[in-house]
């Protein structure tokens, strides 16, 4: 939920200078450091996306990706 996203680590903003100890974009969507309520957050939208296009919950990644690039073409068509 938001509550909890807010306590999320924020990636740093360019300076001009690396802060070694604040995360950057690439800690945060690493699947071995990802922040817990990152994680969780992720893991729920995953669900949302795949109840709302009617999706199983084991289809392979490429197949999602596949679908939804075919569902968008339909849709612009």
């Amino acid at each position: 939920t938001h509550r909890q996203m807010r306590h999320a680590p924020q990636p740093q903003k360019q300076t001009g200078y690396l802060d070694k100890s604040a995360p950057v974009w690439a800690d945060l969507y690493n699947e071995t450091s990802m922040p817990p309520t990152l994680r969780k957050a992720h893991l729920a939208n995953d669900r949302a996306v795949l109840a709302a296009y009617g999706f199983v919950r084991d289809l392979p990644e490429e197949e999602i990706v596949a679908r939804l690039f075919e569902r968008l073409r339909e849709l612009s068509g």
